[in-house]
């Protein structure tokens, strides 16, 4: 049977509904404590990038696993896969935040604000193949 690709369409308008509004509230807790720490605070840019990432992480979780993705399956399987994806996300993130911060000499704020742009895509794309896929 071939698949309604008006309803197809709908499932992707939704999921992608989703994404955003749990996305929103990860970037705002991102760059909130990113940037307290960084701009406020005075730690180190790595630091507050990594601990605004941590800080999102739960929600981030929690908010794809129930409501965009709606995954089934074992929780062991899914957050070994979210983690495996947090890894991954760290690394970019921590690149680019010394390539922003430390080469180009951009703000902590203006930073996260660029990296809460490029993460999402990447993560979308993993957490649809790979992270929330049947367990």
């Amino acid at each position: 049977m071939i698949p309604d690709p008006k309803a197809t369409i709908f499932r992707l308008v939704h999921k992608l509904s989703w994404f955003t509004a749990v996305g929103l509230a990860v970037g705002i807790i991102y760059i909130g404590v990113s940037s307290l720490l960084g701009d406020f605070l005075g730690v180190a840019a790595q630091v507050a990038t990594a601990v605004g990432v941590t800080a999102s992480s739960f929600v981030s979780y929690v908010g794809h696993r129930y409501l965009t993705f709606r995954a089934q399956g074992s929780h062991f399987v899914h957050i070994r896969r979210f983690l495996i994806q947090i890894a991954a996300g760290y690394a970019i993130n921590a690149s680019l935040t010394y390539l922003f911060n430390e080469v180009v000499r951009l703000p902590v704020f203006t930073t996260a604000a660029i990296i809460s742009v490029v993460i999402p895509v990447v993560n979308f794309i993993i957490y649809q193949f790979y992270t929330f896929r049947p367990a």
